[in-house]
């Protein structure tokens, strides 16, 4: 059982560590606040899941290490992944749903701070009866970031300049993997299942495919960085560099055409271009090798 236990951790680790490697690409690639969050975030939910699966392993085999080996283990995994997830989930859904509000950003980070101080306290300097009041307090405040990052969602699913496809696959993930959640932060000791590497290939494998096939990030072209482009204006200039028209700009960033005519114009502003051709000859000979436009640059 124990094997098999290792044998499924090891899988889903080995999807999210694949999926770990679409969006180191797709981040610099798009040099993109949304997938760098999400990077982030990945980061420190893969320290949880990697730190699991040596534990489950040398649960197995308990005389290939030591307490302290141990101790660095479940450190890692409880408190430096754990945290990192709770900072860096919410800052990730800031982004997706265009909240940009760098005060709501300082108050979370203060909160996790707070909280990562007085775990620290109640865990190594008072007694087991402060550690599961301070367990129980990071664990309630985990499940009221997960509340919130819902909420926050589906409050502004519909918000100006949101990635729908994304925002509505994020939402869905999360609200599957609410009861999960629940059931691996309070419940998991009394049924002996873990949910939380499946939910993590499964999450892994849906964003960061989601993230690559967003609009502009396949092709590999960005505009040069002295144009200081917003990252939607980005999107608009990649997608041009493509030869796609206004109209089909609008369908692949689900916003209006006339939002898509005052990107554009900023584009051109900011950029020096005069033409379509021309801004897609800028942003070609910036990458020489990312392959040739589909579609004529005239249109639209």
């Amino acid at each position: 059982m124990e094997q098999l236990l290792l044998a499924y951790i090891f899988v889903c680790f080995s999807v999210g560590l694949m999926c770990m490697g679409i969006t180191i690409v797709v981040a610099h690639r798009t040099r993109s606040s949304i997938a760098r969050s999400f990077l982030a975030f990945y980061v420190a939910l893969t320290l949880i899941v990697l730190a699991s699966l040596i534990l489950a392993f040398l649960d197995i085999q308990p005389e290939l290490a030591g307490p302290r080996l141990r101790g660095a283990l479940e450190y890692l995994e409880a408190i430096v992944g754990f945290y990192g997830v709770m900072l860096t989930l919410p800052l990730f859904v800031h982004r997706v749903f265009q909240m940009r509000d760098r005060g709501r950003d300082r108050l979370l980070m203060l909160t996790v701070g707070v909280a990562l101080i007085v775990q620290h306290v109640t865990e190594f300097g008072l007694g087991d009866r402060w550690d599961e009041f301070g367990d129980l307090l990071e664990n309630l405040l985990f499940s009221a970031i997960i509340v919130y990052s819902l909420t926050l969602g589906l409050l502004r699913r519909n918000a100006p300049g949101v990635d729908r496809t994304l925002g509505r696959r994020l939402l869905v993930l999360g609200a599957i993997g609410l009861p999960v959640m629940l059931h691996d932060l309070f419940l998991m000791e009394a049924t002996g299942l873990r949910f939380y590497p499946l939910g993590y290939s499964v999450f892994s494998g849906v964003i960061a495919w989601t993230l690559y096939r967003r609009a502009g990030t396949a092709p590999g072209r960005t505009p040069p960085l002295e144009w200081d482009l917003s990252e939607r204006e980005a999107e608009v200039a990649m997608l041009i560099s493509r030869g796609l028209s206004n109209k089909e700009i609008a369908s692949a960033l689900h916003i209006s055409p006339n939002t898509v005519k005052t990107h554009v114009r900023a584009v051109f502003d900011k950029s020096g271009c005069r033409s379509r051709f021309a801004l897609m000859s800028a942003i070609v000979s910036e990458h020489p090798d990312a392959g040739s436009p589909t579609r004529n640059p005239t249109q639209g």
